[in-house]
């Protein structure tokens, strides 16, 4: 069971919106993403988990969350 707060809580979470970029591998959506954080600080990026091996110009906990 997934527990979430109501908006009627007086700790609600803030009313925000999800940007989603994707695309093909190497197609720039890192870079673009990186530049779009540089110009805005009112954003944050979420860093994704993934199951596949680590690989050596990736960092745990910025690129992806390793298994």
């Amino acid at each position: 069971m997934v527990q979430t707060q109501s908006s009627s809580s007086p700790n609600a979470w803030p009313a925000g919106k999800m940007v989603i970029f994707t695309a093909p591998s190497g197609a720039g959506k890192t870079s673009l993403v990186r530049y779009i954080l540089h110009q805005r600080d009112d954003l944050a990026f979420s860093v994704s988990a993934c199951t596949r091996p680590q690989r050596k110009n990736e960092v745990d906990g910025r690129d992806y969350y390793a298994k």
